[in-house]
């Protein structure tokens, strides 16, 4: 009999125990996101009040989830204050910090409570990160001239170099090429670019090996447009890149 009551005893106090360890998780109560649509480099401030069934000091840490990778890379700051108690606003100020790549992001708020993982307590978003229209800093070619009478053979190898620069990552650059008639004589062979290949950068150098012909018409000065195409993600469209102009020089 005393043995029945312990072990009954027993399961009265698990249950006890787990119960009142059990809590809904927290809840986001009049939340205002302000704006809903950024530039990078911009702010965002998040207010809102958070419900919670438990003891308030449960509540670890809220963290914003759901941004682009690059401008989580350039260490946007994600954390959210918390409410001082239930009932009360809390505001957050969140800079975006550049490069942010353009598009729509359905934010979140991760909570983690005393005791448990964290948990995400529903859409905060979306937010629009704008497209901003990306541009070529310099092109040119390096050397950018060259002698007939000093050229060592058939070809000379030179590099092309040009800087990618867009504020949603340099890599929202993209397609480059010469527009127009390429120089008759002066490329031994049709130029194929190389593109910008880090994200997480506003501006990238690029550099493409070029072999130019040695014997080339000369004096000449050879006059080429350096062309690209612009992703606009939340638009689902693209837009050139302004055109940069530059030159190569051949002599006698």
């Amino acid at each position: 009999m005393r043995a029945r009551t312990l072990a009954a005893t027993a399961v009265v106090l698990v249950t006890a125990a787990c119960t009142a360890n059990t809590f809904d998780n927290p809840k986001v109560t009049e939340l205002i996101v302000s704006p809903k649509s950024v530039n990078p480099g911009e702010a965002v401030t998040f207010r809102f009040k958070l419900e919670y069934g438990g003891p308030w000091n449960d509540i670890r840490s809220i963290e914003l989830t759901g941004l682009p990778a690059n401008t989580l890379a350039a260490n946007t700051v994600t954390t959210i204050n918390v409410p001082a108690a239930a009932g009360e606003i809390a505001e957050t100020v969140i800079l975006i910090n550049k490069p942010a790549k353009d598009g729509v992001y359905p934010l979140k708020f991760k909570v983690t409570v005393r005791n448990s993982p964290g948990v995400n307590i529903g859409a905060v978003g979306p937010l629009t990160i704008n497209d901003v229209p990306g541009s070529f800093q310099f092109a040119s070619f390096e050397p950018a001239s060259h002698s007939i009478g000093a050229c060592p053979g058939r070809l000379k190898f030179i590099t092309l170099k040009y800087l990618a620069s867009d504020e949603n990552g340099a890599t929202d650059v993209t397609a480059p090429k010469i527009v127009g008639v390429e120089p008759a004589g002066l490329f031994d062979a049709p130029l194929a670019l190389r593109t910008p290949k880090n994200p997480n950068v506003i501006a990238e150098l690029v550099t493409t090996p070029v072999a130019v012909n040695c014997n080339a018409r000369a004096p000449q000065v050879w006059q080429w447009t350096l062309a690209a195409t612009d992703i606009d993600t939340p638009n689902e469209s693209q837009s050139p890149v302004p055109l940069f102009i530059t030159e190569y020089v051949t002599s006698p």
